[in-house]
């Protein structure tokens, strides 16, 4: 995805299609967010958000994870903003 961090939000107020790019996580300690790292969405992972409800729909490489709002509330991330000369979104 080419693109460049356009603000720094929590992955809940995210809107259905829109990119975006793990920067951290509140609480990292709680086991939620240990089994989230597990499954490969960390810092630097780049996302799109499918769905917001009933719960958020993330896509990142060849992976879909549902998260629940508490969860989506705990994910800092940086809204992408895409600028490909094709308009084709890269993920």
């Amino acid at each position: 995805m080419k693109g460049r961090p356009a603000e720094k939000m929590l992955l809940a107020a995210m809107k259905p299609g829109q990119l975006g790019e793990v920067i951290s996580f509140l609480h990292p300690e709680t086991p939620a967010i240990q089994r989230l790292a597990a499954l490969g969405f960390l810092p630097g992972e780049k996302f799109k958000l499918e769905r917001c409800r009933p719960d958020y729909l993330i896509r990142f490489g060849y992976t879909r994870l549902a998260i629940n709002r508490r969860l989506a509330r705990e994910v800092l991330v940086y809204m992408m903003k895409v600028s490909s000369a094709s308009g084709r979104e890269v993920l």
